[in-house]
């Protein structure tokens, strides 16, 4: 009974570790006059253990398809890190959607157990223009975890759905919001993104 009652708790841990998972980004890559946006990340966690997190990012645009994102935060869980790389080889145009991929790397320190995340998720957008309400550009993904925690390994799923939103009112800012919802062995979460685009050479 000891051993379960241990067992249960060690899953329901390393899945609340798991919390800041997220995407955070449609299949837009940024453009070559604005190609790195800082910005900020905080997140609601809805199922299992309550609490939130905040996360500081950096992206960068390095080819027309391909673009990398490094945070760092804290929070409910005490400190993580990740990097990641997106692809995109199949771009937005006319009525074809972006589709590509995004795999992540991350790291995160809860009291006395560290959690090495990799997470490999297939993603779709559309982006949509409004006079009134600006450009929406909403996205799914499908996010597969291998968690390594303590020595024993483990996989989760979440599905994604967000959309990155450029708001007449704040032309210079990029908006996103996203529902993480679990599938097995994970957390739903309700994230929000704001970040700033500049370049090196003219700043932002």
């Amino acid at each position: 009974m000891k051993k379960l009652i241990l067992s249960v708790l060690l899953v329901a841990m390393s899945i609340s570790q798991a919390s800041y998972l997220s995407i955070g980004e449609s299949g837009e890559i940024l453009p070559a006059d604005k190609n790195y946006q800082v910005g900020l990340a905080p997140q609601l966690i809805t199922n299992n253990d309550t609490g939130a997190n905040i996360g500081a990012f950096l992206d960068a645009a390095w080819t027309d398809s391909l673009s990398s994102r490094f945070t760092l935060g804290v929070g409910v869980v005490d400190f993580y890190s990740g990097a990641s790389l997106k692809y995109i080889p199949f771009p937005d145009v006319a009525q074809q959607p972006a589709i590509g991929l995004k795999a992540s790397l991350w790291y995160a320190r809860e009291e006395t157990e560290n959690i090495t995340t990799v997470q490999i998720a297939p993603m779709v957008s559309k982006k949509f223009e409004s006079a009134d309400y600006g450009m929406l550009i909403p996205y799914t993904a499908l996010g597969v975890s291998f968690y390594e925690l303590g020595g024993d390994s483990k996989t989760g799923t979440q599905f994604f759905i967000g959309t990155d939103w450029k708001a007449p009112a704040l032309p210079e800012y990029n908006l996103t919001a996203e529902i993480a919802m679990d599938l097995e062995d994970s957390t739903s979460h309700v994230s929000f993104f704001i970040s700033l685009p500049f370049s090196e050479k003219s700043g932002f």
